[in-house]
């Protein structure tokens, strides 16, 4: 199985590890200089000479749209994966595919399943949640203020990069 992982900061870096740990043949579109896989500066040049079953778009969130439609643009067939959230704003998406998901993870935690179970039937009176997070915290060896987390035209933000709460709870509740 062959996959590509657009972006290799740190949520993109762990899709190659964990891709590559579970037998696929990684390929990367970024500009850094990746020892040990193959590395495409643009999601063109990726997908020119190459079949891809899976791609991952893990860049920042103010590109995932364009990339996106690039993807698509390009006939692609197989499984995309976007980081969450989808977009940075809203957007609109001309698309046919059925193959496009969005990593929101918590909802498959054993966790979340067995309060998902508990809830079933039962009518909410009352929900309460509480998040709370602290940006120099996220990423090691990272300065937190050159991250796109820290960048609201980057796609940044806590609306955004907290937003598997917002899903979670969603998925709970309806």
């Amino acid at each position: 199985m062959q996959a590509l992982v657009i972006g290799y900061g740190s949520i993109g870096s762990r899709h190659a590890r964990v891709l590559t740990e579970i037998g696929y043949d990684v390929s990367l579109v970024t500009s850094q200089v990746i020892e040990n896989y193959l590395s495409y500066i643009t999601v063109e040049k990726a997908l020119k000479n190459n079949s891809f079953d899976q791609i991952i778009i893990a860049n920042p969130t103010n590109l995932h749209h364009e990339t996106l439609k690039k993807i698509l643009a390009l006939d692609f067939k197989g499984s995309i994966l976007v980081e969450k959230p989808l977009f940075s704003r809203v957007e609109q998406l001309e698309s046919n595919s059925e193959n496009i998901y969005i990593a929101y993870n918590l909802r498959f935690h054993e966790l979340f399943q067995h309060a998902k179970n508990l809830l079933r039937g039962d009518e909410l009176i009352s929900f309460s949640v509480q998040v709370g997070s602290y940006l120099p915290d996220w990423r090691k060896n990272t300065d937190y203020r050159k991250c796109y987390s820290a960048k609201k035209e980057q796609g940044g933000g806590v609306l955004r990069d907290l937003s598997h709460e917002l899903d979670y709870l969603m998925w709970l509740l309806f």
